[in-house]
């Protein structure tokens, strides 16, 4: 029998911290899938950068970032989805009834969306955009509120955007146990207000639940479902629990550790609860996998300092007004804090490289990479997909942005300081290992143990052979993994 399987990411959880987590809940979801699941850790094997919205794409498609060229949130996808398409897309094709549920680069459409059992794109979308239409004021919601806490949590409620969403929850499948949550948490931040930051936990609770319903309505075969909060939590916080890892002295200071050493511990309880959602509808099938997996991990980075902010851009059309261009020639794609990325006009691509190539700003001039390097990067893909990075950590916007004969003060140039409200940039960075348990509750047994290495691209083509689905020539033939 062809089994189900649910693809649940995780984005960024190493070994380690699932390590750590059982040993706090040895009776959680995530305490069985590795003790009566097959558990491996897995290897990234990208060679350019290690970043998730390019690790996931090696995941999905079979191929590492060398081949793909997926490189940059917003940049365009058209001739990746072409030439390496993502794995729903491949299982779609070959007659599978497929659902995806905020997969990084699920935002990138197919024109077919509509004859998915379910879709609804990733939270960097540009549009709203979701199959079934009933979603939609959910996926609204959900993209005002990611625009509004980009890099720090907004205390407000977008009003319309929230009444739309709430009007539509319960028929939705949000349970009464998410809405208590919910209302816990809001009761917290009034209490404790820099408890807000554990809001990115809550879009978590509210999507595993309309991710369920959907499963229970639609029954797909193979379907994805993608959380970050885990990972915005170790970026920030590592340093607050696991404070060995930054040698005799922690440099993030004693009250820092305090205010924030419970945050990974907590995503990881959320984690583990909706993780435990998953478990009982897969244990309630006779025919369904749950494939936990993240693309890469994290570990702790020994440059971690207090920092209250850094120079980045915040408004791009001054910048673009700045460097000669009307806002009819390009299009912001969204992307995260401090990357930008920019659709431009392909009449204008040479001339915007030319100009950028020539403007300096605080001393440092920009230089051309594929990887995002401090404190000036910038990179072009398909002759119209600019990706920016302007990154000067700890620095006050100072001086003027000069391009060629033309100068500005930074400000009137769309250039700004971003505020680190937590008093924290990074304490963790990303890592090429990552984690994939296999539970399927109708197994005899473990067929693997923990120490069991894959690479993250033995996923796509296992998926594509549990399916009866070709496989294709550029992915790897048979790796041993079986789902």
């Amino acid at each position: 029998m062809v089994k189900s399987v649910i693809l649940f990411e995780a984005n960024e959880v190493p070994k380690r911290l699932v390590d750590d987590h059982v040993a706090r809940r040895p009776d959680g979801a995530l305490a069985k899938i590795v003790g009566v699941g097959r558990f491996y850790e897995t290897r990234c094997d990208d060679e350019i950068e290690l970043d998730p919205w390019i690790s996931w794409p090696s995941l999905h498609r079979g191929v590492n970032d060398a081949a793909h060229r997926v490189l940059h949130l917003g940049q365009s996808l058209d001739w990746a989805d072409r030439e390496y398409p993502p794995v729903w897309r491949l299982l779609h094709g070959a007659g599978v009834r497929v659902g995806v549920f905020g997969s990084l680069h699920s935002s990138h459409t197919p024109p077919d969306a509509r004859d998915y059992e379910f879709y609804v794109p990733d939270f960097f979308a540009a549009e709203a955009f979701a199959h079934p239409q009933s979603l939609l004021p959910f996926q609204e919601f959900n993209l005002v509120m990611t625009r509004r806490s980009a890099r720090n949590i907004d205390p407000g409620l977008p009003v319309r955007e929230a009444a739309r969403f709430g009007a539509s929850a319960l028929a939705n499948g949000l349970s009464v146990n998410a809405m208590a949550k919910i209302g816990a948490q809001l009761a917290e931040e009034r209490i404790t207000p820099t408890r807000k930051i554990r809001r990115r936990n809550i879009q978590g609770v509210i999507g595993t639940d309309l991710f369920l319903s959907l499963l229970r309505q639609r029954r797909p075969q193979f379907s994805t479902f993608y959380t970050n909060h885990v990972a915005a939590a170790m970026h920030r916080y590592w340093g607050a629990y696991f404070t060995g890892d930054y040698g005799a002295e922690n440099p993030m200071g004693e009250d820092w550790i305090a205010k924030y050493r419970d945050e990974v511990p907590h995503a990881m309880d959320v984690l583990d609860d909706m993780l435990g959602k998953v478990l009982a509808y897969v244990e309630d099938s006779d025919d369904t996998v749950l494939m936990l997996a993240s693309s890469l991990g994290q570990a702790a980075i020994q440059e971690a300092r207090p920092t209250d902010g850094f120079t980045t851009i915040v408004d791009v059309d001054r910048l673009m007004a700045f460097l000669g261009f009307e806002p009819g020639q390009y299009r912001t794609a969204n992307a995260m804090a401090p990357c930008i990325s920019i659709d431009l006009d392909p009449d204008i691509a040479g001339d915007f490289e030319e100009k950028l190539i020539r403007t300096k700003i605080m001393g440092a001039e920009p230089v051309r990479d594929e990887r995002e390097i401090a404190p000036l990067s910038y990179d072009i893909k398909n002759g119209r997909s600019a990706h920016l990075y302007f990154y000067f950590e700890g620095q006050r916007p100072e001086g003027d942005i000069v391009t060629g004969n033309r100068a500005a003060p930074l400000e009137e140039a769309g250039l700004g300081f971003f505020i680190h409200e937590d008093n924290v940039a990074c304490s963790a960075h990303h890592i090429p290992e990552g984690i994939l348990g296999v539970y399927d509750p109708s197994a005899d047994g473990r067929a693997a143990n923990g120490a069991s290495e894959i690479s993250t691209l033995d996923i796509a083509p296992a998926l594509l052979r549990n399916f009866g689905a070709d496989v294709p020539g550029y992915m790897k033939a048979d790796a041993g993994l079986t789902i």
